[in-house]
């Protein structure tokens, strides 16, 4: 169901009160904090090998635009915390954004994944990663405002690593994906339906010495059960500066062809 831009207009209240420059302002402290605590301690890290864990806060500032030509901008932070040996990571993601069309800004769907490794041995070719994740969204986000998808999203999955030199590297992830039905009531009952689907992407690591790109492929299958539902192709690219201390610049950039929607952001993340 597409909703129009007249009926999105309509809807009056927000996730949360309060003004825009308030979250402004708790982003630019945020911001200050976290370059303080960056000068102050440096470590050697090397960030281009996603299966590479560590602590750490992202901040990013981000676009996107969907094929009803409805932009959302906002913040969105980013937490990893690593265990000691690196073989764990516990990951949040916290979004706030506002929608151009509904006039509301709040949360969008918070996202919290766990990612565990049982081998990480670069020197193999294959077979020298292996592990797993379990991904969950939460519906913190408000559907009538735009901001959310009212679904509650699991999706474990597993993960290896093919290592073909220092400079050229993928990360295979195959995931089963869960989705719930959604509880809104802007959908029609015969929309609110459960999905098995099936997620398959490739994190492949292209390194040039002092700044390295991750280009990632992504197959969806919405639903195992239902042909109907087109399957999507979505590429994703992150290019990243090596980091400086314990800072690191980085960008995003999403777009998926089956539902013609981008994605853009500019991060910086400060490990702790």
């Amino acid at each position: 169901m597409v909703i129009s831009r007249r009926k999105l207009r309509t809807v009056r209240f927000s996730f949360f009160p309060g003004e825009p420059l308030v979250y402004v302002f708790f982003v630019l402290m945020m911001l200050a904090a976290q370059v303080t605590l960056a000068q102050e301690e440096e470590k050697e890290i090397d960030a281009s090998k996603p299966t590479n864990f560590y602590t750490q806060l992202s901040n990013s500032l981000e676009w996107s635009k969907n094929v009803n030509d409805v932009n959302l901008y906002g913040y969105r932070a980013n937490i990893s915390i690593a265990s000691a040996d690196q073989h764990h990571l516990i990951f949040g993601e916290v979004p706030l954004l506002y929608n151009d069309i509904t006039k509301k800004f709040g949360f969008s769907d918070i996202r919290l994944r766990y990612f565990g490794l049982t081998h990480k041995d670069y020197s193999k070719q294959f077979g020298g990663v292996w592990g797993g994740s379990v991904d969950i969204f939460f519906p913190t986000g408000n559907f009538e405002d735009g901001l959310g998808t009212s679904s509650w999203i699991i999706a474990p999955g597993i993960v290896t690593g093919l290592i073909f030199s220092k400079s050229f590297q993928s990360f295979p992830i195959v995931s089963y994906q869960y989705i719930s039905k959604p509880t809104t009531d802007l959908l029609a009952d015969s929309l609110k339906t459960t999905r098995h689907g099936m997620t398959f992407q490739a994190i492949t690591v292209l390194n040039f010495g002092n700044w390295f790109l991750w280009v990632t492929p992504i197959y969806v299958i919405p639903d195992l059960s239902d042909s109907s539902q087109k399957n999507r192709f979505i590429i994703e690219l992150t290019p990243s500066i090596n980091p400086i201390g314990s800072i690191r610049p980085a960008a995003f950039l999403r777009y998926d062809f089956q539902n013609k929607s981008y994605q853009a952001r500019l991060s910086l993340v400060v490990y702790l």
